[in-house]
This record gives C-alpha cells, sequence and structure tokens, in this order.
C-alpha cells in the first residue's frame, strides 16, 4: 500500500496486472476499487494522515510527508487505472502476449513492432491451409440449439482468411485449400469432420428442453467415428468477454441455472480438452488455435492431445484439470457414501481412492476427499 501511495503522490506512471482467476486471489476492478475506499477508514491505522487530500496538493510535501500522506481511494484508483490494465494470464500461448504487453510499455519509445521469440501469432504459417473435407461432406457441424457456434467460426473465418460457405452456398465445390465447409443441419452430421460445442454461460442455462435437444446431438456425434468433438470455452476476462458469455470451467459442472447433462458427463464429453478464448489482444491466438484444430482429421486432434503438438490443447489441460477437481470431489464423496455403514475406515479410504483414480482426480484432491469422509463418518 505504501508503494501505491508514493507511485500516486509522486505520479510515477503504473502498470496493472488483472488476474481474473478468483480462485489465486483475483479481483476485478470494482472489487479492487471497493477495497480501496474501505481503507480509507483505516488509513490512520497504517500511519497515514490527511486522508482527504488529493495527490497534486500533497506531491510538494513529500519529501517532509516521507510518503505518509494518504491521497484519497478515489485518487488511488484512477491512479492505477489511469493506463488499461494488462491481463495476466497462465497459459502458454497467452502468456506470451501478456509478457509482450508489459514490455511495449515499458519499451513505449521503442521504433517498430515488440516481438517475444517464438510468440505463436508472429510464426509464419501459424495455420495450415484446410484439407478439403469428404466428398460431399463438411468441415464442421454447427448446431443451431448452440447458440454462438456458427458465430465463432465465421469469427475464425474472417480472422483465419479462410472463406466460409455455409449449406446451400456449399453446394457447388471448389477444389481449394482456404475454404472453410461449414453447415448447421443435423442429417449432415456424418459426414462433417468435426461438430463444434462452443462452451459459455448460456450454453447449460437455456431450460431442460434445449440442454436435452443438444445433448442428443452431442451423442450422436461422439457415437460417430469420423467426427471429431471440437470444443471451445469462453474464458471470463477482458477484452468484451463478459459480453460474450465467458465463464468459469466449473460453470458448467454445478451452475443454479442449469450445468451439463448427466448423460454427457458419463459420456466423458470433457475428457476432449477445450481451446481457450479470450478476448482483447488475446483473441487472434485463440482464433490461430481454432484455425489449427478445424484444419485437423480426428485422428490428427487425438494425436496431438496424446504427443502435444500444434500447440492447441497441451496449454489447456491443467486448467481443465484444475476447473474439473470441485465437481470431481463432489462426485468421489458421493461414491464413498455407497459403501455400506457395516464397512470399516480403510475400506471407505480404499474405494475413496480407487474412485479417485477411476477419475483421474488429482492425488491431494482424493486424499482431501476420502480425509472428508472417513473424519465425517464414524467407523464401527
Amino acid at each position: 500500500m505504501r508503494e501505491l501511495v508514493a507511485s500516486t503522490v509522486m505520479e510515477k506512471p503504473i502498470i496493472a496486472l488483472m488476474d481474473p482467476d478468483a480462485s489465486r486471489g483475483g479481483m476485478s476492478a470494482a472489487e479492487l476499487r471497493m477495497e480501496l475506499f474501505h481503507a480509507d477508514e483505516t488509513c490512520k491505522k497504517w500511519g497515514f494522515t490527511n486522508p482527504s487530500a488529493a495527490a497534486k496538493a500533497v506531491s510538494t510535501s513529500l519529501p517532509d510527508m516521507k510518503g505518509e500522506v494518504w491521497p484519497g481511494a478515489q485518487a488511488l484508483y484512477d491512479h492505477l487505472f489511469a493506463s488499461e490494465p494488462i491481463e495476466w494470464n497462465r497459459i502458454g500461448h497467452f502468456q506470451d502476449c501478456t509478457m509482450r504487453l508489459i514490455a511495449e510499455r515499458l519499451l513505449c519509445d521503442a521504433a517498430g513492432a515488440t516481438y517475444i521469440d517464438r510468440e505463436i501469432v508472429s510464426q509464419k504459417h501459424n495455420i495450415k491451409p484446410l484439407p478439403l473435407p469428404p466428398t460431399g461432406g463438411f468441415h464442421v457441424f454447427c448446431s443451431p440449439l448452440n447458440p454462438g457456434a456458427l458465430q465463432l467460426v465465421l469469427e475464425v473465418g474472417r480472422e483465419s482468411g479462410f472463406t466460409v460457405l455455409l449449406d446451400s452456398e456449399a453446394s457447388t465445390r471448389k477444389a481449394e485449400a482456404g475454404i472453410l465447409y461449414v453447415t448447421t443441419q443435423l442429417d449432415q452430421l456424418a459426414s462433417c469432420s468435426h461438430m463444434l460445442l462452443y462452451l459459455a454461460r448460456q450454453t447449460w442455462t437455456r431450460g431442460d428442453d434445449a440442454s436435452a435437444r443438444l445433448a442428443e446431438e452431442l451423442s450422436q456425434a461422439m457415437d460417430l467415428k469420423v467426427v471429431n468433438l471440437l470444443l471451445c470455452h469462453e474464458m471470463p476476462g477482458a477484452g468484451g468477454q463478459d459480453s460474450r458469455g465467458g465463464c468459469e470451467f466449473a460453470t458448467f459442472f454445478s451452475c443454479p441455472d442449469g450445468a451439463t447433462p448427466n448423460t454427457l458427463l458419463t459420456r466423458g464429453i470433457y475428457s476432449s480438452i477445450a481451446i481457450p478464448l479470450k478476448g482483447g489482444p488475446w483473441r487472434h491466438i485463440s482464433m490461430v488455435l481454432m484455425g489449427r484444430a478445424l484444419g485437423m482429421s480426428k485422428a490428427e486432434a487425438e494425436q496431438a492431445i496424446v504427443k502435444g503438438e500444434a500447440g492447441i490443447f497441451e496449454t489447456s489441460t491443467a486448467l481443465l484439470r484444475k476447473a474439473s477437481t470441485e465437481f470431481s470431489i463432489r462426485r468421489l464423496k458421493q461414491r464413498t457414501r455407497r459403501v455400506l455403514r457395516g464397512d470399516n475406515e480403510m475400506i471407505r479410504v480404499k474405494v475413496a481412492a480407487e474412485s479417485a483414480s477411476s477419475l483421474n482426480l488429482a492425488p491431494c484432491a482424493a486424499a482431501a476427499a476420502a480425509s472428508t469422509y472417513a473424519s465425517a463418518t464414524p467407523s464401527v
């Protein structure tokens, strides 16, 4: 706090990094503003004086006050956000963008563009030409029951330089690799390379009927051996993500307005890792990842997940595990409660460990769930 006060009083520029991950202590600008105004009431306890003075009014007194003058919460907030904050990211490709943005702020007088070594958006040919779909088929099926799916594919086409041909427009086939053939017709699903599942706040919150119908279409796609289920997730953060329906992945497991149907969870709908979608300067990275994924067959996509190739799937593995941990622990507890009450504690813990293995749960999460249930239920 003393550093923030001194920077404000001395009018030193600040590069604000905002962490959108609340589980790691991230705060929104509104939450931070509330904390600063709450600090107005406690600043005297920290040795600050004159809480109502403005920064400019006290700047000349700084040498004498030794940074002990409190410029006021509003002045601190205005100075902290005088420049647009930069979103902090932990996923590899997105973190490259964040580091480049920080460097550009520090090198504001530098001539020319700033580059990060091997940053995906600066690589030449970062999207390979789309292969032709199956004869008479399509690259991707976008369900009308999945709000935003078609709009996303159109956005990918614009950003990646693809020509998007939709349904009837695709009737005249051209032997060109830069054309993205898209259909919204369910009866064409079997002739598609991919079915897109666009995961956002509104995906599973439109009522049981809409969710059930979308789940039926997804089940059909999972039954087809030639169709790859391509998942993408609108993440929370800066750059208009709220208007796009950005949300935490855990929302798809537990939400009062609706969650993923159990039939899909049982079939392992999320065993395929979702491509992260972000906003602002990070949006182009998401478009590159989507463009690469659309250029893969199902076999190539599965191989990329195994090998961590193409920079698409490997960066979000930890994200998926983290988001599903809370849900997995709940399922783990439910499974352990099915054990007969006459069993002893050792058996309960053993069953919990086996359940954790089947859920691919992290050892620490498995131990937490097992110990929680064991301690809550007296042994016989």
